[in-house]
């Protein structure tokens, strides 16, 4: 359904559901991130972690963050979207060499605004602009956590954090790609992909937050910088003639 929309259709919609979600978490519900994260954190004896950080208002750690299995299932995880860029250069590069022998599932347009998109999105945007200009801590890092730093909402640009912060998810903006390009695949893989996808989206995003490194708020709105990239890089692809 959403594949049938125009590009002006489909960016007029993520930017209206962009605004929606700045109003729920700054006016609706301004405490719906710390009280999302209290859900997966376990409150422990204050003893011991007063003399450590004096200034914490809980003290405790988040269930997810110190599991072995977690460490595991993120190994596992983490490289799936690289691979996948890898073998989309791959293919344009077989194409490119061999284009009468070489037949790609999708059209050559799609799979270059595709891979346009992941160094648009999960690479620089997310890593090189974004993470770094808010400065947001994590949950883990703030005093409502057990941590040393302040909690700032979504709209303000912090300087609690100067490397690797929360605001947005890399990890769940990788795989939101992942899904997004599913339309790259032959026709008759792309329903199951999709599923499996979906799933690797909610389970990489379930474990951010489970263990302290993600609020709620960094989750959904590296879906939408994902999806814009997505969208920016299938404009890109259209319009720059390359081979």
């Amino acid at each position: 359904m959403i594949s049938q929309l125009t590009s002006a259709m489909q960016a007029k919609i993520g930017v209206g559901l962009f605004v929606l979600t700045i109003l729920l978490f700054e006016v609706v519900f301004p405490k719906l991130d710390l009280r999302v994260s209290a859900l997966f954190f376990e409150d422990t004896s204050c003893e011991v972690w007063a003399r450590l950080n004096p200034d914490a208002t809980r003290c405790g750690l988040f269930w997810l963050d110190h599991q072995l299995f977690y460490r595991w299932i993120r190994r596992i995880l983490n490289p799936i979207p690289i691979l996948a860029a890898c073998c989309l250069v791959a293919a344009l590069l077989a194409k490119f060499l061999n284009p009468s022998k070489v037949n790609l599932p999708s059209n050559t347009v799609i799979l270059k605004g595709h891979l346009v998109s992941f160094f648009l999105g999960p690479m620089i945007m997310v890593n090189w602009v974004v993470k770094p200009l808010w400065g947001r801590s994590r949950p883990f890092q703030t005093i409502d956590f057990g941590g040393y730093e302040n909690y700032t909402s979504v709209l303000r640009w912090g300087q609690e954090c100067s490397g690797n912060c929360s605001f947005v998810s890399g990890e769940v903006a990788s795989m939101a790609w992942l899904l997004l390009g599913i339309q790259t695949l032959p026709k008759h893989v792309r329903f199951v992909a999709t599923m499996i996808c979906a799933v690797l989206v909610l389970v990489v995003a379930y474990g951010r937050l489970a263990a302290g490194r993600h609020f709620i708020s960094d989750i959904i709105f590296s879906l939408f910088l994902v999806f814009m990239c997505h969208l920016l890089g299938q404009l890109v692809s259209k319009n720059v003639n390359c081979p």
